[in-house]
């Protein structure tokens, strides 16, 4: 999807990747659920894909049917269609990423899920981002600017709901879905921020997050799979016998709550300054 030089082809990538999502859930699922979360995941990407189709056939029907991105850079959207683009992209954006409050799918399917793997489930917040960088942001401004408070009002109560969630959490693995779902709303508040910074910070934060979070999935498997589960509760002493895995948990999650000197902190600082310059509040 990122290779690709028009939306076509964009798009059949996006659409691909439920396919695998679904198998790897389905198949390889651990959970006594699996199957059924598989198919929740798979009909929530089968309604985001549908969106995202409807959305960039209207767009290209609005700049004279140019697939290409070199031809889009040039095009000029109309004012008055510009708002039920925005609209049918940004849901289908929400979706993938995901933001609140269509994030349902996540704790489920890192719960049910794989227990190796769980990571590739975050590639959707990097083609959220590149789908907002990439169409939103320079083809629909005007829409942008109309609906900015809302889209960012949701990603301050994502980054407040998915934290205060996770805080609650006995299960490694839906703690971490939480937590992911709070980052996602850190990066949407960067973008939305509409500055040098804010930019910045939130291709950072999502290349952070993909290095971080993925790694802590990582460690959630190897924990399932050395004890049959990860309920926090039952656990206990795990550096005496796995100093290795205790070492690596301690580093991703440092870099995950963006520690000066990891890979989360220029990510998050960035954010908050463009945030900052944005609005104060």
């Amino acid at each position: 999807a990122f290779g690709a030089a028009g939306v076509v082809v964009l798009w059949l990538c996006c659409s691909l990747e439920l396919v695998r999502g679904w198998l790897r859930v389905a198949r390889y699922g651990t959970g006594s659920e699996r199957r059924s979360v598989a198919r929740h995941y798979t009909a929530m990407m089968v309604v985001s894909s549908a969106m995202l189709f409807v959305g960039l056939e209207l767009l290209l029907s609005e700049t004279g049917g140019a697939s290409d991105f070199k031809s889009l850079a040039a095009a000029v959207v109309p004012t008055s269609a510009q708002s039920s683009i925005f609209l049918l992209l940004a849901v289908a954006i929400a979706i993938k990423a995901p933001v609140f409050p269509f994030h349902g799918w996540l704790p489920r399917v890192l719960e049910h899920g794989p227990v190796v793997g769980l990571g590739v489930f975050l590639v959707g917040i990097k083609l959220g981002l590149y789908l907002l960088l990439r169409i939103v942001v320079p083809l629909l401004p005007e829409a942008l600017v109309t609906y900015h408070d809302v889209v960012v009002g949701f990603a301050i109560f994502g980054m407040v709901y998915g934290g205060l969630i996770a805080l609650s959490q006995t299960d490694m693995r839906r703690l971490l879905a939480y937590a992911s779902v709070s980052h996602v709303g850190v990066v949407i508040l960067g973008v939305m921020s509409m500055n040098v910074y804010g930019l910045q910070g939130g291709y950072l934060q999502a290349l952070s997050i993909g290095l971080a979070i993925a790694g802590l999935y990582f460690v959630a498997g190897f924990v399932h799979q050395r004890l049959g589960h990860t309920d926090s509760t039952r656990m206990g002493g795990l550096v005496q016998s796995t100093p290795l895995l205790a070492g690596a948990f301690l580093i991703t999650a440092m870099a995950a709550v963006g520690l000066p000197g990891t890979s989360g902190f220029n990510g998050e600082h960035l954010i908050i300054i463009g945030a900052y310059k944005s609005h104060w509040g």
